[in-house]
């Protein structure tokens, strides 16, 4: 066997079908979220969060700066249960 020959056998063993392949660009799974500005903004409050009580802990603070969680987070849900959104919110 030259080569070559022996090169595509080998190479055909490790080809594998994984996943899907969609031909059209408008389709996308149902399981993608799509972002929003209101979903972004909470999100980045969390991890922000987050990185305050990392630092408070490494930093050895008394007494954590505040941010007004449960304040912030109890705007954010009654903003996104309302169906229509006003801009100026």
């Amino acid at each position: 066997m030259p080569k070559d020959e022996k090169h595509e056998q080998s190479t055909e063993k490790k080809k594998s079908n994984k996943g899907k392949m969609q031909m059209d660009a408008t389709i996308a799974d149902a399981t993608i979220k799509n972002p929003t500005d209101l979903n972004l903004l909470n999100e980045s409050r969390e991890i922000t969060e987050k990185l305050i009580d990392k630092f408070a802990k490494l930093l050895e603070l008394k007494q954590k700066p505040r941010t007004y969680r449960r304040n912030a987070r109890k705007a954010y849900l009654n903003l996104a249960k309302k169906n229509l959104r006003a801009l100026k919110k």
